[in-house]
């Protein structure tokens, strides 16, 4: 069989890769706060093997996945007028309490639980400067730096961070961590009454679904050619035999 198939291959591995994070991105159209992810690709040159005077040349071509990476582009501002519904103007992310330790997010549809502390849909505690956030009955209002007040008596401020290296960080679900270290987003402006929306353009997203299945057809078809002329090629020759 030609060796020129294993590149054919390679390329067609690489789009079934760019396929699952394609579709993990539609998965994701309507989460709040989330940020696609992004595929990156490289090259890899392969040389034949040439005659004791000749030079190798690079004649074959890999390609494969090398890595992915977030898209951090804010998504749109969703009104809602949820008191409990926050967003982040900004690079900052609100501080979750969890088991494993500090987590963060962009994802600001919290709630109110039966203890009136501000949590997470899941129930994780929102961090405040004095630690969970405890939020009595009342008018609850949030200004830009992200102070809470009750019925016009503050009662604490959003702790919201940004990451020293944006890179470093990894998703866990829909929050984050990262081994960079964070320090105060003294820049980011908290909205109250909305919510951040994906930042997932379904449209492109789907385009891309389309343009992978042609690209991945068509490999297919190449190495189907590929096998069948070798299949001929055998065959002439055991008739010549």
């Amino acid at each position: 069989m030609d060796r020129g198939v294993y590149a054919i291959v390679s390329g067609a591995i690489g789009q079934e890769l760019r396929m699952d994070i394609v579709a993990k991105n539609l998965a994701n159209a309507q989460t709040v706060g989330y940020k696609q992810e992004k595929t990156l690709f490289s090259s890899l040159f392969a040389k034949s093997v040439a005659g004791a005077h000749k030079k190798a040349q690079a004649d074959k071509v890999f390609s494969r996945v090398s890595g992915t990476f977030l898209d951090w582009k804010s998504g749109t501002g969703r009104p809602t007028g949820q008191a409990t519904d926050l967003t982040l103007d900004g690079e900052g992310f609100f501080v979750v309490q969890t088991p494993r330790g500090p987590e963060y997010t962009r994802s600001g549809n919290f709630v109110l639980n039966d203890k009136h502390q501000l949590v997470t849909l899941d129930g994780a505690p929102i961090l405040g400067q004095s630690g969970p956030m405890q939020i009595p009955a009342g008018k609850l209002l949030v200004n830009g730096q992200g102070e809470i007040t009750v019925d016009g008596a503050t009662v604490d401020t959003l702790k919201v961070v940004r990451f020293k290296d944006l890179a470093s960080s990894v998703r866990v679900g829909e929050r984050f961590i990262t081994p960079g270290g964070v320090v105060p987003a003294t820049e980011t402006v908290v909205g109250q009454g909305r919510l951040e929306e994906s930042n997932v353009n379904a449209v492109e997203q789907l385009i891309a679904l389309i343009e992978i299945n042609r690209q991945y057809e068509a490999a297919q078809k190449v190495v189907q050619s590929m096998d069948e002329a070798a299949h001929l090629a055998v065959t002439d020759i055991a008739r010549l035999a």
